[in-house]
């Protein structure tokens, strides 16, 4: 999945705003790396679009060096460190 296209800069209806996040997104899943790979896609496209929402993934610590990995590929470093903050 191409994540690249969803930013606050392409979306017309959600107006970023600096206030702090206000709302959390919990995810949790079956333990397999199969079923968070595209939890962590999800992830980053939430907290590109609204920056008013944290994210929050309930996994072991296995698939946890996974899910970083996976969120250091599809992000720059620059937006990586944007956005690792609100993606727990």
């Amino acid at each position: 999945m191409d994540i690249s296209k969803f930013s606050p800069l392409s979306s017309t209806h959600l107006r970023p705003t600096m206030s702090p996040p206000s709302k959390n997104v919990l995810f949790h899943a079956v333990p397999a790396w199969g079923h968070h790979k595209p939890m962590v896609a999800l992830a980053v496209i939430i907290t590109r679009t609204r920056l008013d929402i944290i994210v929050t993934m309930i996994t072991t610590g296995v698939l946890y060096s996974k899910i970083m990995n996976e969120l250091k590929s599809k992000l720059s470093a620059q937006e990586y460190n944007q956005l690792s903050s609100r993606i727990q």
